[in-house]
C-alpha cells in the first residue's frame, strides 16, 4: 500500500464466471484504436476524460473514440447541457476529449480553476 488511488468502473465488476456490463473500446483513445503512435499520458487523460464523462453526467458515454471526439467539437453546450454538464465540465471534457495533439497536459489541466482549492469569499 503506496497510498495510490485507484478508480474503478463498476460497470466492468462481475462475479467469477461472469461477464461485466461495461464498454471497453470508450476507455481506449481514438490514436490507440488507429494504431498510431500514442503519448501515454495523453492516453490516460482521455481515460480520465471519459471517467469524468461517465461521473458528471450519471449515464453512459454516447459513443467512442472519433466519434466522440467530432461530437465534442461540432456540439454546442446546449447540446450537452441535456448531460447536466456545467460549462466548466464541458470545457475542461472538450480539452481532454479530442486528439492526441490538441488534448491538454496533465500540467496544464493540474493548473485549470476546477482542481485548485476555491477560498471562502
Amino acid at each position: 500500500d503506496r497510498g495510490i488511488p485507484w478508480l474503478i468502473d463498476w460497470e466492468f465488476a462481475a462475479f467469477k464466471d461472469e461477464k461485466g456490463y461495461g464498454r471497453l473500446g470508450a476507455y481506449i483513445s481514438p490514436e490507440a484504436q488507429e494504431n498510431k503512435e500514442i503519448s501515454i499520458p495523453r492516453m490516460d487523460l482521455w481515460g480520465l476524460g471519459i471517467i469524468l464523462f461517465s461521473t458528471w453526467s450519471k449515464c453512459g458515454i454516447p459513443c467512442e473514440g472519433k466519434q466522440l471526439v467530432q461530437l465534442m467539437k461540432e456540439q454546442p453546450y446546449s447540446y450537452w447541457s441535456r448531460y447536466r454538464f456545467s460549462e466548466d465540465q464541458w470545457r475542461m471534457l472538450r480539452q481532454i476529449l479530442t486528439h492526441q495533439e490538441e488534448r491538454i497536459s496533465l500540467e496544464k489541466l493540474s493548473q485549470d480553476k476546477y482542481f485548485l482549492p476555491s477560498t471562502p469569499e
